[in-house]
């Protein structure tokens, strides 16, 4: 009945926003597909929202309303005549895939995301701020059924961060009955990226065949292949400001509004979406036409006021704009602070995720094997010197990422004795804080390419913007990663695990790199780096890893195999507790919590989010309505011993009683 529920949902709101999005003037593919996007998410919020003061949040109500949307939009609209950019659409398609090297990208790219699908709804989710965070508050208003500040022991956070993210995770556990499909909110986002990154790069000047290798090449970007599988929010947000990007070069009546919903849903999605203001604001100035500039000024602005809605709930609520956002280490706000944060940064763009011991020789594997292929091509053919020269570059190429761990090494020991020389000892580290080979969704980078083609990118576009091949716009897409750093330097703590912050300038920055394919051996050398690292970080994902051994002997447990209570209870330190929950409580019954902002409460929800939760204050003698309390490893409580027995103490902390 749950996917049932959730595939009649998901045409509703397709219906409804292609619809929409058809009618809207736009003349390309990738501006209509980003169109529906957009549409399609806000209805869903706005549908949510409206429900919300009626406490009528359910999987009736939520069908109900997006089929009458879907009638009201097929009735009130004409039809929309997209065949023509249907068949263009196809024509280019099959034009970019008459490239065997890009051809080889997209095969490769369609195995991960059949990998990655499956993973999203048959494994558990298993990352901390998840379970903590996202799976949290949406499970909090899928049991009073509506969006709001929740009543509950958790951290302030869960309650002021922007809700719109969540509000889709929202819809996947009420229609769906459980928390197997929160992740598709994001792979939606993965593709999403994808396409946005193509239409960007052909509305700065580049042709259909770069545009693609640089869509193409996103998808192998560690971070977002990861991230693509769980239920965080930094694809959504990333996807969201992207798509305000692609409408803002748009020269289509509608576009600027669409780019103000886009800006909106980002606003709305996370408290990083407001650093990607200033180059919005950019785009909106240096876009063509001129004569729409201060249209598209007023479409940001108008977008950023309304997705900022919920800060003036807080201000309300907490007289904070955003309770518990500045609640952190403390950190020096100093100049020399700033500039070690913004050099520590940087140093983590060299990344090799996945390549763990042996497996980092797997990029020479790839290497020889393209060397191989493209000389035995070249031999089948008439031969010339130019195709033996591509084999052997395009090998050169390919062994690149080889070369990165010493050069991190070099860069980390430069940076340790330029503070010694400063007489800076306190920002002096020998040895970086982060694994370069760790593959995790909260963990990871951008892999090889995205030091390589970061630098590789911005030479190419300058030179290109200089002969008026593309538009000066791509100069400033390429260095949004380096704007991106020093603001986030500047207003944040040092952590290794900022590389999923950067998402949206890093997407912004693989739109110029189909650049690289002015040049048959860059094209094959970097397919060859992305396919490798593809597949190694999702055969390697150090929180769900596949079980397949490469070159490394000894590859961890599949998580395939993992049972449900270990996998979800491994990152939060308690697989007893979600065992207890999975196998021992009894399914829709409620339950009284005592728990504090740090108990992983959301469990007790269970596989079918079918218990209702009780929040019980520390010191309890007795809950009047329940029969089944629970109390968290950093809480305690009293109850009459005559009227409850304990149940069970688990190693985690937890106890649990019963009324006798």
């Amino acid at each position: 009945m749950g996917i049932l529920s959730l595939g009649i949902a998901t045409v509703l709101v397709a219906i409804t926003a292609c619809r929409l999005a058809a009618v809207a003037g736009l003349t390309s593919i990738t501006g209509l597909l980003a169109a529906a996007y957009c549409i399609g998410f806000a209805e869903v919020v706005a549908v949510t929202l409206a429900l919300s003061p009626f406490e009528a949040v359910t999987r009736l109500w939520l069908l109900c309303a997006f089929a009458s949307t879907a009638a009201v939009a097929f009735v009130t609209t004409r039809r929309p005549t997209v065949a023509p950019l249907l068949r263009a659409a196809v024509g280019a398609a099959r034009r970019v895939l008459s490239d065997p090297a890009l051809a080889l990208l997209a095969v490769v790219s369609a195995f991960g995301l059949v990998y990655i699908v499956a993973l999203t709804v048959v494994t558990p989710q298993n990352d901390f701020d998840t379970i903590h965070d996202h799976l949290y508050r949406a499970a909090l208003w899928n049991q009073d059924h509506a969006v709001g500040y929740t009543d509950c022991a958790c951290a302030p956070y869960i309650n002021a961060y922007p809700p719109v993210a969540e509000i889709g995770i929202l819809g996947t556990m009420t229609l769906g009955g459980s928390d197997r499909f929160a992740g598709l909110v994001q792979t939606g986002a993965y593709l999403a990226i994808a396409v946005l990154v193509v239409g960007i790069a052909r509305r700065i000047g580049l042709s259909t065949a770069q545009a693609a290798f640089g869509g193409l090449l996103t998808l192998t970007l560690p971070l977002l292949a990861l991230q693509a599988s769980t239920a965080q929010n930094d694809l959504v947000v990333a996807a969201f400001l992207l798509a305000a990007t692609l409408f803002l070069l748009d020269g289509s009546p509608a576009s600027p509004w669409l780019a103000g919903l886009a800006t909106a849903l980002a606003v709305g999605a996370k408290v990083t979406a407001p650093l990607a203001l200033p180059i919005l604001l950019a785009v909106a100035v240096l876009a063509h036409p001129r004569s729409a500039r201060r249209v598209r000024l007023l479409a940001v602005a108008t977008g950023t006021m309304v997705g900022g809605l919920w800060y003036a709930v807080n201000l309300v609520q907490t007289g904070k704009l955003v309770a518990g956002a500045s609640e952190g280490e403390p950190f020096d706000h100093s100049v020399a602070g700033i500039v070690w944060r913004t050099i520590k940064l940087g140093l983590q763009l060299i990344d090799l995720s996945g390549a763990r011991g042996r497996d980092l020789w797997l990029y020479a594997v790839a290497a020889l094997i393209l060397v191989s292929g493209l000389a035995l091509a070249a031999q089948l053919r008439p031969t010339s010197r130019s195709r033996r020269s591509t084999a052997l570059l395009a090998g050169v190429i390919a062994l690149a990422p080889l070369g990165l761990l010493p050069l991190a090494r070099a860069l980390e020991r430069a940076q340790f004795k330029l503070w010694l020389l400063l007489g800076r000892d306190d920002f002096a580290a020998e040895e970086s804080t982060r694994e370069l080979t760790r593959a995790a969704s909260n963990w990871s980078w951008y892999g090889p390419l995205g030091a390589l083609l970061l630098v590789a990118g911005i030479v190419l576009v300058v030179r290109a913007a200089r002969a008026t091949h593309v538009d000066r716009l791509g100069v400033v897409f390429s260095l949004a990663p380096l704007y991106w750093l020093a603001v986030f330097a500047a207003l944040f703590f040092y952590q290794p695990f900022a590389g999923r912050f950067f998402v949206y300038p890093m997407a912004l920055a693989a739109t110029t790199w189909g650049l690289v394919a002015i040049r048959r051996w860059a094209v094959w050398g970097v397919a060859a780096i992305a396919a490798t690292t593809l597949v190694l970080v999702l055969a390697n994902d150090f929180k769900r890893p596949s079980g397949i051994r490469l070159l490394e002997p000894n590859p961890a447990a599949s998580y395939w195999s993992t049972p449900r209570w270990a996998g979800l209870g491994e990152e939060i330190h308690a697989p007893d507790l979600v065992r207890f929950v999975d196998e021992r409580l009894p399914d829709g019954i409620e339950v009284g919590l005592v728990v504090g902002s740090s108990d992983a409460s959301y469990v007790v929800f269970g596989r079918d989010l079918d218990r209702r939760l009780r929040l019980l204050p520390n010191g309890i003698r007795d809950a009047v309505g329940v029969d089944w309390v629970m109390v968290g490893r950093y809480s305690n409580a009293a109850l009459d011993p005559e009227t409850w027995r304990t149940v069970e103490r688990l190693p985690s902390g937890w106890e649990v009683f019963r009324r006798r």
